[in-house]
């Protein structure tokens, strides 16, 4: 089942499209938009990402290298990775085989209690994916 499949069949007009807001502040709604984007969410310009075998159903797209502080992960220099992209979830996952190096990458010194530590407000290095034509980067 592919709901933007459905939904371009049914309304051949609207642009088989769809846009993604998320917010960093509850004082300001998320959104999705479908039929194309708001332009007014947008910063810069639109990069576009084939999806990876679309046929599974998911929005996967192939990853040929990723970076965490500038670091290469020793994950995908095969160019062989691919990753899901979610709107309902803010996970990351990785295989078990690089968690660890993967955690430790992100990893940071912080003072104060660990228990009563924020993450949101220490920020952790960048983490960059490589997706071919362009890199995303978080952080």
């Amino acid at each position: 089942f592919s709901f933007m499949g459905q939904i371009s069949r049914l309304n051949t007009l609207m642009d088989a499209s769809f846009g993604v807001f998320v917010s960093s502040s509850d004082d300001v709604a998320s959104e999705i938009t479908f039929g194309g984007h708001d332009a007014r969410r947008v910063s810069g310009e639109l990069q576009w990402a084939s999806v990876h075998k679309p046929e599974l159903g998911y929005w996967q797209l192939q990853i040929h290298g990723i970076k965490v502080g500038g670091e290469p992960v020793e994950l995908c220099e095969t160019r062989d990775c691919v990753a899901i992209a979610d709107t309902g979830t803010s996970l990351l996952g990785v295989p078990k085989h690089a968690a660890q190096h993967v955690h430790w990458l992100l990893a940071r010194n912080v003072d104060g209690n660990p228990d009563e530590l924020d993450c949101r407000y220490h920020p952790g290095p960048e983490i960059e994916f490589d997706l071919g034509d362009f890199v995303v980067t978080l952080g």
